[in-house]
Order: structure tokens, then C-alpha cells, then sequence
């Protein structure tokens, strides 16, 4: 039985790096929902806190963690509801009126929207175009059918970038020009913000398809 080759110092530096990347993609995301939770939680522990000592007479540890929990599950009743959409519309309004906050509540909101739950509805499909040019290829979201003079059965895709996937190109694309990768929306999102580290069996799988 033939012992498998040692590897040379190259390949385990590629691996030690190839590794390293991918847990750092994988952490990325981890780490800012832990930040954003606990800085939620701390502001409302901080704000509860005196009033939690007056009436009890003590410091209750943990009253923020539940009153956090609680205005999460309040505000996604609010905007679930046609009063609540009002609101916010509202509030969004009275943002957009304020210089530099608006810009940084609008950069927020596009990547929150990016990766919500909503973007699995507005996305039906990954799919791999030819773009930008002959011979060179990208992923895209397609959404609803594309009605466009003289281009017949059509879908528009939007192209995000890497590795913001906020901004990008929106393309009509005819359907015989576009093939359906089976991959879930979040893995294709996966796959661009990481530059192709994360998720690069999503081209094998095209690859296999044909």
C-alpha cells in the first residue's frame, strides 16, 4: 500500500492560508451579529437599569437581554403591519432630512435588506450569464420575467458586486442566454461576497448540469 506524498512547504502554506480565509468568511458574519446584539442589549440593560433598582431595589442582571428580546419581537410586529409600515415610512423620511445620518441609515438598511428574509423572495434564481463580456461568466439573482421589444422570453437578473452585493448591474437577460444553478439564494450570496472562497463547488455543480 503506497504511503500518500508529504506535503511540500508551498501546498501547506496554501492550505494553512486557503483554511484561514474561509474561517474568517465564516466568522465575519458571527462576530457583527454578536457586536450588534450586544450593544443592543447593553444600551437597554443601561437604560432599565435605574428604574429596575428604584422599584425593586436592586440591580436584576439579564431584565436587559429579556427587554431586548421583547422590542425585536415588538418592532417586527410593527413592521409587519400596515400602521407599523406608516411609521417607519415616516421615520425614514424624517432620516433622509439629515445630513450624513442618512447616508449611513441608508448604506445599513440596503445590507440589512440584502440578506433578510425579503431577498429570498425577491430572488427566484442563481443563475450564470455570460457577463461582462464574451467568454467571461457571473453569478446573478434572476427576479420576474422581462418584457423587452424584440427580445422575447427574457428574466431580469441583477449582477451584485464583490464584495459588496448592495450595488451591481441590473440586466435583462433572455432565458436561453442564462442557466439555473441549484444552489440556494443565501449560498449564491455566500459565493460573491467572498470573492469565490466560500461556496466554489456552485460552478462544479453548472459545470455538471450541461
Amino acid at each position: 500500500m503506497s504511503e500518500a506524498p508529504a506535503p511540500t512547504p508551498r501546498t501547506l502554506s496554501s492550505h494553512i492560508r486557503r483554511t484561514f480565509v474561509t474561517g474568517l468568511f465564516a466568522l465575519i458574519p458571527i462576530g457583527i451579529t454578536i457586536w450588534v446584539i450586544t450593544a443592543i442589549f447593553n444600551g437597554v440593560d443601561r437604560l432599565l437599569q435605574p428604574a429596575i433598582e428604584a422599584i425593586v431595589g436592586q440591580p436584576m442582571p439579564g431584565v436587559g437581554f429579556i427587554a431586548t428580546l421583547l422590542l425585536v419581537y415588538l418592532i417586527g410586529l410593527i413592521a409587519g403591519n400596515v400602521v407599523g409600515r406608516r411609521v417607519l415610512r415616516a421615520w425614514e423620511r424624517f432620516i433622509s432630512r439629515i445630513p450624513v445620518v442618512k447616508g449611513l441609515y441608508g448604506g445599513v438598511k440596503q445590507v440589512a435588506e440584502a440578506f433578510g428574509p425579503q431577498s429570498q423572495d425577491q430572488f427566484r434564481d442563481v443563475v450564470l450569464i455570460e457577463f461582462p463580456s464574451p467568454g467571461q461568466y457571473a453569478i446573478g439573482f434572476a427576479t420576474v420575467r422581462a418584457r423587452a421589444p424584440g427580445v422575447g422570453e427574457a428574466r431580469y437578473v441583477f449582477v451584485p458586486t464583490t464584495p459588496n452585493p448592495t450595488s451591481g448591474y441590473l440586466l435583462i437577460v433572455p432565458k436561453e442566454k442564462m442557466r439555473a444553478l441549484d444552489v440556494s439564494v443565501e449560498d449564491g450570496l455566500k459565493l460573491v461576497i467572498s470573492g469565490g472562497v466560500v461556496g466554489p463547488e456552485i460552478l462544479e455543480t453548472a459545470a455538471k448540469g450541461r
